[in-house]
């Protein structure tokens, strides 16, 4: 690890006996050693001493120290000793837009039970990305959210500049419940600048994932609404991926929510997309018996567009496939 000094540190230990056979506590604890990597041309160089004994003041005034070490160590001392004198002057830090220092004051404030969701709501607002990203993040660790900073994080989800924010409401939106969740990815879904970035797209779809069986109601509520079908991100990177998720599963349950999947579909290529997905679940595989729904969405679908999918006719045991492939084989 690297020390406060800018050194790394390297533990070495060896013992002969590695096996636990017996539960005495009778180790050799002598034969440890501890090695310091240095530069050689320079001396480590901390001057700080033990941030243990230090006023909780002092130890807010070593935010701006240009090592991280001490930095990171100065917000743990504050958690430890639980000071909350020291809070009213931590968040007007955090206001200050003082770059690192804010976010150090963010992660204290944090630390001591500071950050209400009345703050998150009010730091969501602030011109420092990186403080928004992290409010996101703290909130997602918490795994819930009061209806006004669920509101506020699905409207910040809509107007969010800073990709890295983005990605943080989707990483954070998997983690929290399905109703405060999908209304953040719904927005996410409708920034067409992320359809080209190389990781958005599945990080969106990561969230909603995570909440299709838990969120089934809110994800299909989503998937009715007609909107939801213009939003590139929607029908090119999630909406095969969602149904061949759901068929992949398997179980009554699934499969019926696939049917209800084809039968939200708007048109001809998104439903081309869903039994895209649909054929792909059972690549390789041993196709499951249908339930009756999921059979006859996949017939309106052949009905309606004068088209079917043959191979998967065929695994279905559908008689007419089984003529057709004979047909286009004897041809």
């Amino acid at each position: 690890g690297v020390g406060p000094d800018g050194c790394v540190y390297v533990a070495d230990w060896y013992y002969t006996r590695l096996i636990h056979v017996r539960p005495v506590d009778d180790w050799h604890k002598q034969s440890g050693r501890i090695y310091r990597i240095r530069p050689t041309d320079s001396q480590p160089n901390y001057t700080h001493g033990d941030l243990s004994k230090l006023e909780s003041e002092k130890l807010i005034a070593l935010f701006a120290d240009p090592n991280r070490w001490v930095r990171r160590r100065a917000v743990l001392e504050l958690g430890w000793r639980q000071d909350k004198a020291v809070l009213p002057q931590l968040l007007d830090l955090v206001r200050a837009g003082k770059g690192q220092e804010s976010l150090e004051a963010l992660w204290a404030a944090n630390l001591l039970g500071g950050l209400t969701e009345k703050l998150a709501i009010e730091w969501l607002g602030l011109q420092d990305e990186n403080v928004r990203r992290w409010v996101v993040r703290i909130v997602g660790d918490r795994r819930e959210a009061g209806h006004d900073l669920a509101d506020t994080l699905s409207e910040l989800a809509g107007r969010e500049e800073n990709v890295h924010v983005r990605s943080q409401l989707a990483a954070s939106a998997k983690r929290l419940p399905p109703e405060v969740a999908i209304p953040i990815i719904r927005n996410l879904l409708g920034r067409g600048e992320d359809q080209t970035d190389l990781h958005l797209p599945l990080m969106d779809w990561w969230a909603i994932e995570a909440h299709a069986e838990d969120g089934r109601e809110q994800v299909l509520r989503m998937v009715a609404d007609p909107a939801t079908w213009k939003l590139p991100l929607f029908r090119e990177q999630v909406a095969e991926r969602l149904m061949r998720r759901y068929a992949m599963a398997g179980g009554p349950e699934n499969f019926e929510t696939c049917a209800k999947l084809l039968s939200l579909a708007p048109d001809e290529d998104a439903s081309k997309r869903l039994m895209t997905g649909l054929q792909l679940a059972f690549q390789g595989t041993a196709m499951p018996a249908l339930p009756e729904s999921l059979s006859k969405a996949m017939d309106d679908y052949a009905a309606k567009f004068g088209q079917n999918d043959l191979v998967l006719g065929i695994r279905r045991g559908d008689k007419e496939a089984l003529k057709k492939a004979i047909t286009v084989v004897s041809n």
